[in-house]
């Protein structure tokens, strides 16, 4: 009956009678968020103000209230961490709880996190830093249900079930792990490796319920091999030769390490490159454009003809950079001899070294004499980085131990760097 509303007596009594239980609110109702967006609507248009006034989003989900920026640095009007004996508090800045407690309602301090993109950006489950995905626990639960499943049958993995997770009997367990993978497909898509994997594993051993949809991407491993490349560069005294790898990109271009194609400043007299699971002739190639402080080269093949030979769809490049623990796959070409298969290994990004103030992430497999060039991948089959060299090689530009630069970074090669000449 209040303002805005102003509901007349008979409707808003209707309503109250609608949305309570014995006369208590009951929890988890169906008419909950439309009241909680009642109760909040004067609240959401003071904090959406408040954040655009200090250059942040304001989103919320219930009681959940999130600040986001790309700020170099948070505003402390709206929250700051406070180092108390070694250890980090959050705590809500002075103009947010003002307008919070004046609209009748009170911070918990205890789930107030402030974090940066270093940190894993939790919002209601979903981590969210640059990419949408769900929580590790929650991919573990689903898979040790489903392995149990199969292993015990239905009744002792619903037993167990219950008792790890179903604390409120609300579901049946078979009903309870569909919607779990359903919400896990609902995040990364009905097309991801680990959605197609899961839902196949439950259609398997369901009883009665539906199938879960999904599809099966395309098998991006033996695009790679259509479109890795193993590149040798030399001089023309034959004094010096360098071998590493690459990947074509659409369009038919060819990305590998700046150092692959040029030493000491100079580039290399002679560069061929072949395609070992597609073209096994050596193809000379020409440089289209470097970035030598980030350790990148764009090339081309020098004939027309080879030119429209090469891949024309390319290696998909990941718009998100890669993220610590992030499942990977290093691919490329060391120690290249004819005959020889791709080298592909899984691993993870173990963290970030910032040699000459560059932003390199680092990974768990060794790369190689030979690996330098080649692309990293994720789990969707897209590129996310560019294996540089490691610390075996004394006076390498990115001098870190198993470096990747980042492949967002192709898009500068793509979008008019300079051309390389022997001065380069």
């Amino acid at each position: 009956m209040a303002a805005p509303y102003n509901l007349a007596d008979a409707v808003a009594t209707t309503i109250a009678k609608l949305c309570t239980c014995d006369e208590t609110l009951p929890m988890g109702a169906a008419t909950s968020p439309t009241l909680s967006n009642i109760i909040c609507s004067g609240l959401d248009s003071r904090l959406a103000y408040l954040a655009k006034s200090h250059g942040c989003f304001y989103t919320r989900y219930a009681d959940d209230l999130t600040f986001s920026s790309v700020r170099r640095s948070f505003p402390r009007a709206l929250a700051e961490l406070e180092i108390d004996n070694g250890v980090a508090a959050t705590i809500p800045g002075k103009e947010l709880t003002l307008i919070v407690e004046d609209e009748g309602l009170e911070i918990n301090l205890r789930k107030s996190r402030l974090l940066t993109s270093n940190d894993r950006q939790e919002v209601c489950g979903v981590v969210c830093n640059q990419r949408l995905n769900v929580l590790p626990k929650l991919r573990r639960e689903v898979r040790a249900a489903l392995h149990a499943w199969r292993k015990f049958g239905l009744e002792e993995a619903e037993r167990e079930w219950n008792e790890k997770h179903n604390y409120r009997n609300a579901l049946s367990f078979e009903n309870s792990l569909r919607g779990k993978i359903q919400f896990i497909r609902h995040i990364r898509g009905q097309g991801d490796a680990v959605v197609a994997k899961l839902a196949y594993q439950f259609n398997e051993l369901r009883t009665n319920s539906r199938p879960i949809a999904y599809s099966v991407s395309e098998d991006w491993k033996s695009q790679l091999a259509r479109t890795s490349c193993c590149i040798h560069s030399y001089m023309d005294d034959g004094a010096d030769m360098v071998q590493g790898s690459g990947f074509v990109v659409d369009g038919g271009y060819i990305v590998t390490n700046h150092h692959v194609i040029a030493k000491a400043g100079k580039k290399f007299d002679k560069i061929e490159l072949t395609l070992p699971g597609a073209i096994k002739l050596p193809i000379a190639v020409e440089v289209l454009s470097a970035l030598p402080e980030k350790d990148l080269a764009l090339l081309r093949p020098t004939d027309d003809l080879w030119q429209q030979a090469l891949p024309q769809q390319g290696s998909v490049i990941s718009e998100v950079d890669a993220q610590r623990d992030d499942v990977v796959w290093l691919s490329g070409w060391p120690n290249y001899n004819d005959g020889d298969d791709i080298h592909l290994i899984q691993g993870s990004v173990i963290g970030f070294s910032y040699p000459e103030g560059v932003k390199v992430f680092r990974i768990s497999q060794s790369i190689v004499f030979g690996n330098s060039g080649g692309a990293v991948f994720n789990e969707h089959g897209e590129v996310i980085g560019i294996a540089t060299r490691g610390s075996d090689l004394a006076g390498a530009p990115l001098n870190v131990h198993n470096g990747c630069v980042p492949a967002s970074w192709i898009k500068d090669l793509l979008q008019g760097a300079l051309p390389l000449t022997n001065a380069q």
